[in-house]
């Protein structure tokens, strides 16, 4: 290998930094490539948000907005912290994600319902991927603040929790799902 010195570094020459790239690649193989069949969402049948009567007059529940670098850990009443715990380790078995990349907030609310309304029917750990907001005007992430409001509401919803950085971090989310009849 050839060697050229400059300015206290070293930097090798392009035909050896090939070969050194060549021989470190030589017993990689191409993946197969499966191709998954297209799922095709429907509209929700009923899952709605908790609506609370208020008074006439009275002020709307103050929203929270929540910004890029903004965490969640949500638990209802009665959910263990031991399970919380588990939830926010990614120690649970993801059972389906749901992308919600380039939709805006009404499109997304649509595909949130229809997908939790798929897996209120029993108890499941599913990632919902809210992207981190880098299209989003600066310091506000729409889709991220809407989910996390619209997720106490929902009465299968019973933890939430930020995901690990595997699982997508900041731009992601793990929902503990629960039979709308065990609530």
């Amino acid at each position: 290998m050839s060697k050229k010195k400059r300015g206290g570094l070293v930097k090798f020459q392009a035909e050896d930094e090939e070969s050194l790239f060549l021989a470190s690649m030589a017993d990689v193989s191409r993946l197969s490539q499966k191709e998954e069949p297209v799922q095709v969402r429907k509209k929700p049948r009923g899952l709605k948000a908790k609506t609370t009567s208020r008074e006439p007059g009275s002020p709307e529940p103050e929203k929270k907005e929540w910004g890029p670098l903004s965490t969640i850990q949500y638990g209802k009443p009665g959910v263990s912290r031991k399970l919380l715990k588990r939830l926010k380790r990614g120690q649970l078995d993801v059972e389906d994600s749901l992308d919600l990349h380039g939709m805006r907030w009404n499109e997304a609310q649509q595909e949130i319902l229809s997908f939790l309304e798929e897996w209120s029917v029993r108890d499941a750990c599913v990632l919902i991927v809210h992207g981190k907001g880098h299209g989003a005007t600066v310091g506000r992430t729409p889709i991220k603040s809407n989910l996390y409001n619209l997720l106490p509401t929902l009465p299968c919803v019973l933890a939430a929790s930020t995901a690990l950085p595997q699982d997508g971090g900041l731009g992601a989310v793990y929902i503990l799902t629960s039979s709308e009849k065990d609530n």
